[in-house]
C-alpha cells in the first residue's frame, strides 16, 4: 500500500528543487530561532548601509539642486541685462524715429520755402 521508502525520498527531493529560493527575510527569521538577536544586528547593519546610501544620494541631489539654482540665477541675471539693453535700444530707436520724422518735416518745410523762393524769383524776373 505504501510506496517504497526510496520512492518517497525522490518525490520529496523533487518538491525541494521546485520550491522557490528562500528569501533573505525568511533566512533571517528562521535563523532568529537559532541565534537570538542576529536578525536585529543584520537588519541594523543593512539599514545603516541603506540610510548611508540614501544620504549620499540626497547630498548629490542637493548639490545638483544648488548648481541648478545658481544656473537659474545666472540666467535670470543675464536675461535682465538683455532686457535692459533691449529697452535702451528701443528708446534709442524711438528717439531716432522722432528725429527722422522731425528731419522729414524740416525737409518738407525747406522744400516749401525753396518752392516759394523759386516762385518769387520767377516773379521778379518777369
Amino acid at each position: 500500500m505504501f510506496p517504497p521508502s526510496g520512492h518517497q525520498d525522490v518525490s520529496e527531493r523533487r518538491l525541494d528543487t521546485q520550491r522557490p529560493q528562500v528569501t533573505m527575510w525568511e533566512r533571517d527569521v528562521s535563523s532568529d530561532r537559532q541565534e537570538p538577536g542576529r536578525r536585529g544586528r543584520s537588519w541594523g547593519l543593512e539599514g545603516s548601509q541603506a540610510l548611508s546610501q540614501q544620504a549620499e544620494v540626497i547630498v548629490r541631489q542637493l548639490q545638483e539642486l544648488r548648481r541648478l539654482e545658481e544656473e537659474v540665477r545666472l540666467l535670470r541675471e543675464t536675461s535682465l541685462q538683455q532686457k535692459m539693453r533691449l529697452e535702451a535700444q528701443a528708446m534709442e530707436l524711438e528717439a531716432l524715429a522722432r528725429a527722422e520724422k522731425a528731419g522729414r518735416a524740416e525737409a518738407e518745410g525747406l522744400r516749401a520755402a525753396l518752392a516759394g523762393a523759386e516762385v518769387v524769383r520767377k516773379n521778379l524776373e518777369e
